[in-house]
Parts: structure tokens; sequence; C-alpha cells
């Protein structure tokens, strides 16, 4: 299994909560709907990854947090070598 392959209970959680956010635009009960107008919108990226149980969002972050791990693995390499005298 790859790391940005959900799992399961992942995957059903996701879609609960898109389609929660959904269900609570739907019912609430204010007359212009400004910001609340975008949940729906939000809503369908945990209902997409949720259904295809893939998670791109996870992908980029994950390469770019192995980027920050090498590097700052290569500062404290560069900086903790002992010096001889």
């Amino acid at each position: 299994m790859n790391h940005t392959e959900l799992k399961l209970v992942e995957r059903v959680s996701r879609i609960v909560i898109g389609t929660g956010l959904i269900v609570f635009t739907l019912l609430i009960n204010v007359t212009p709907l400004g910001l609340f107008a975008l949940l729906p919108l939000l809503a369908t990226y945990p209902i997409f990854s949720g259904i295809y149980g893939y998670d791109p969002l996870a992908q980029w972050i994950g390469k770019e947090f192995d980027q920050l791990v090498r590097a700052s693995e290569r500062l404290l390499k560069h900086t903790h070598t002992p010096k001889h005298s």
C-alpha cells in the first residue's frame, strides 16, 4: 500500500465529513448564506478523496516533507561534524 492510499476507515470518515458539510449548509437557517456557501465546495475534496481512496494533497505534502527532512539531515550532519585539531 502506497502512503498516499487511504485506509477504509479514512475513506469512510472523509465521505461522512464531506456529506456532513453539505447537509449542514442545507440545514442552517441563515438568509444571506455568505461564506457558508463555500462549504459544499470545500466538501468535494474529502468526498472525492474518500471515494477514490487517494489523497493527492498528502502526496504533495509528503514529497515536500521528505525534501525538508533530507535538507535538515544534511545541515545537521554538516554542523555536527567533529573538527580535528
